[in-house]
């Protein structure tokens, strides 16, 4: 994208506050210079107000504003056609400038880019999908194709809406038909409709419309911005946020699997984890505990994981390999639906 500045960067390159880098340091450099210039100017007389030195005045880039310019009409003016046709002509006067093509450092909110295709049209992400079960040692996965993730469903190159869809799997895991998947038979429809596609599309519309803008959210944050996420999965009784480890420790209750037990015991409570500003949701049943994650995986996109209790570091280990996780310490919140 080209900011209004003329300089060009990678969505994912950008801050929240959608400023640009180059220009950031520059500004606050002269923010403050204003600052203390007003402020000397309170303390001294109007015969000795301090002004900016001509040597500073020169090294300032000099803008071409419009005569008489309010603030008002300023804003107005650089957010107008005008200005961008301005740009736009000013800009294709110069030689070709090849614009970056990726982002050059991991930001949480970056999610991999992925090209529209013929294969990524709603008709096709509505087309009957198998997904077959896979294992790796203790672990079943069943792994969706790369159109499915909160990323790139129906053509989208990018979200960060994983605490919505997290606790939105969790509702719907709790409907009265959905049934525990067979570890050796492909997810039903239901779980492949009404829970992943679903809750992904969901999450997706909810957060779009309580942002503009990438950013990432807790759980508690989640649920006091949206009154619809609320109305969806509706009474919910939410715990306090703790960190977390997902290796074993030596104090049990610093590890992760310790909160799924906690869970169990309460009934109809998930635990919602989030490591690196990546959220995922963790079910524990009797069976085993279920692992949701609707992040996109390189050339696979949502994952749903099971194993049982007694292997539930190795599950824990499967999913820090396929996010390619470094770290092992992230924050929990357990979320009972009532």
């Amino acid at each position: 994208m080209r900011l209004a500045c003329f300089h060009c960067f990678h969505q994912s390159c950008i801050s929240s506050h959608d400023c640009c880098p180059i220009c950031l340091v520059p500004l606050k450099k002269k923010v403050e210079k204003l600052v203390n210039t007003f402020n000397t100017g309170l303390l001294t007389s109007n015969d000795t107000l301090a002004f900016e030195s001509n040597e500073d005045i020169q090294e300032e880039e000099r803008i071409s504003t419009p005569a008489a310019m309010s603030v008002t009409e300023a804003q107005s003016f650089y957010s107008s056609a005008e200005w961008a046709t301005k740009v736009d002509s000013t800009v294709n006067s110069y030689a070709a400038i090849p614009l970056p093509s990726h982002p050059n450092h991991n930001h949480s909110s970056a999610q991999p880019t992925v090209h529209e295709s013929n294969s990524n049209t709603p008709s096709h992400v509505l087309t009957p999908i198998t997904i077959q079960p896979y294992h790796n040692g203790n672990v079943t996965y069943w792994s969706f194709p790369h159109i499915i993730s909160q990323s790139t469903i129906l053509g989208r190159t990018g979200s960060n809406a994983c605490t919505f869809i997290a606790l939105l799997f969790s509702k719907m895991f709790f409907s009265p038909n959905v049934n525990i998947p067979a570890t050796g038979s492909p997810l039903s429809q239901t779980w492949v409709y009404q829970i992943v596609v679903q809750g992904i599309l969901a999450g997706n519309s909810i957060y779009d419309s309580v942002t503009s803008i990438p950013r990432t959210f807790g759980v508690l944050e989640a649920l006091q911005t949206s009154s619809v996420l609320n109305n969806i999965i509706g009474n919910t009784t939410v715990g306090p946020e703790l960190p977390v480890s997902i290796v074993p420790e030596t104090n049990p209750t610093a590890s992760l699997p310790y909160y799924w037990r906690q869970a169990l015991a309460k009934g109809r409570t998930t635990s919602v984890f989030i490591l690196r500003s990546n959220t995922v949701v963790f079910i524990p049943t009797t069976q085993g505990v279920f692992l949701l994650d609707s992040h996109f995986h390189g050339n696979s996109g949502a994952q749903v994981a099971f194993t049982e209790w007694q292997h539930s570091f190795e599950l824990l280990s499967w999913y820090k390999r396929i996010n390619g996780f470094q770290y092992t310490l992230g924050t929990v919140t357990n979320v009972t639906f009532n």
